[in-house]
């Protein structure tokens, strides 16, 4: 079992890619041995599948492992991962770039909701002003943003409840995001759950049924196992966080292409919070379903999210991979012998700094590397990079901007 260093500032990915690769050097897995599943890792370790999927896919080009269509993947044979090592030190660069494009590279086919130039105003006021998004298919895109930045503005529009001024939206390529046919490949979660009085789980269900053709009531009675409500039971007369269950199972067993969640897991307690997404996770997984997820919990979110949209004052403004969104924004630990060199922080671009005694504590923006050599020059008697959480850059990446802090609710 693979265990992640939350303390260690490299991406995910990156760690699992590394222990694997470890556990094959040291000869605790050898040739032949199959590795866990991308749904068991992912399952086991409570994160994007997407994230495992890309160690792997790494491992693979690098010749550690090997996948069998149906199967798995498996430890590739000793010479290959010696062969692998030496093309390591010759190849790591172009290797790394064809991954980026293989993985990361967001290909106009490949973008499932798209968005330019959209605005909406209320009576004078631009709720959305300009703003381009763009989804990638098969990701969980996190939705970030201060109160009053737009979010479910923006997503009431994607889900066309709101009419947009002006603007282009896109849903799998089609412009008309109204459209019956489209709908039926969508399940929209909005944090203002509605259920038709008196009807029970069971009463939904069949109502769902109804209505989308790609019901699965075998999902259904499987997923009915995992949450333990009984279908018996009036939806109303059930607490929020169990309302918010049934919206999952209910939407889950619909098989949608894209799941559009409003504040998903208000209201859920944390082992309800991890079950629903576990199922989700297993959804993108399994059928490379597409989710877009608004929340103010970004601890939860960066647990899930393969992408992150950052909203304020009606637009996106950051738009980014999450390892790209945490790998430009690091905080440094640093001490020098002496007072903190001034030319230093005319050469690095700090955000913040803070003295802790003889140790400052900085959040610089930057390559980790070029900033790390750049202190390195001054002679630091401590120099360490402590990981960033995706709430500390959400707030450097706002206060950038001029964003007040104590407006700020996390």
């Amino acid at each position: 079992m693979i265990n992640l260093d939350f303390r260690d500032s490299r991406p995910v990915y990156e760690q699992i890619k590394d222990k694997i690769k470890n556990l094959i050097v040291s000869g605790a897995l050898t040739s032949g041995d199959r590795i866990m599943s991308v749904r068991e890792m992912a399952a086991a370790l409570t994160i994007n599948p997407n994230t495992i999927v890309k160690a792997y896919k790494e491992l693979e080009a690098d010749g550690y492992i090997y996948s069998v269509k149906g199967k798995g993947y498996y430890v590739a044979d000793s010479k290959n991962v010696i062969g692998a090592g030496i093309a390591d030190g010759i190849l790591e660069s172009l290797e790394k770039q064809l991954t980026e494009l293989c993985y990361l590279g967001i290909k106009k086919e490949e973008i499932d909701v798209k968005g330019n130039g959209i605005v909406k105003e209320f009576d004078g006021f631009y709720a959305l002003s300009g703003l381009n998004i763009n989804v990638p298919k098969g990701s969980v895109y996190g939705l970030i943003g201060p109160n009053g930045a737009g979010k479910t503005t923006l997503i009431k529009s994607l889900m066309s409840i709101y009419k947009i001024n002006e603007g282009k939206i896109e849903i799998a390529n089609s412009p008309d995001i109204a459209s019956e046919e489209l709908k039926q490949r969508i399940i929209y979660i909005s944090d203002d759950l509605y259920f038709y009085p008196g009807f029970s789980i069971k009463q939904m269900a069949k109502f769902y049924a109804d209505i989308y053709k790609n019901w699965d009531n075998a999902a259904f009675e499987a997923i009915g196992k995992v949450i333990d409500i009984d279908p018996s039971r009036k939806v109303r007369k059930l607490s929020k966080g169990m309302q918010k269950q049934v919206a999952f199972w209910l939407g889950i067993s619909a098989k949608p292409d894209l799941m559009i969640l409003d504040e998903p897991v208000d209201g859920l307690d944390p082992v309800a919070r991890r079950t629903v997404m576990n199922i989700v996770l297993q959804e993108v997984e399994s059928r490379n379903m597409t989710v877009l997820i608004s929340s103010h919990n970004l601890r939860e979110l960066e647990d899930i999210c393969d992408h992150v949209g950052i909203m304020h004052d009606g637009k996106v403004v950051i738009e980014k991979s999450l390892d790209d969104v945490k790998g430009n924004i690091h905080k440094i630990q640093v001490a020098f012998k002496g007072d903190f060199p001034e030319k230093l922080e005319a050469e690095i671009d700090i955000l913040k700094k803070e003295a802790f005694g003889s140790v400052e504590l900085l959040v610089v923006r930057g390559d980790g590397e070029q900033i790390r050599d750049e202190i390195e020059k001054y002679n630091p008697v401590i120099c360490d990079i402590l990981p960033l959480s995706l709430e500390e850059v959400f707030i450097y990446e706002l206060g950038g901007m001029g964003y007040e802090l104590k407006k700020l609710v996390i």
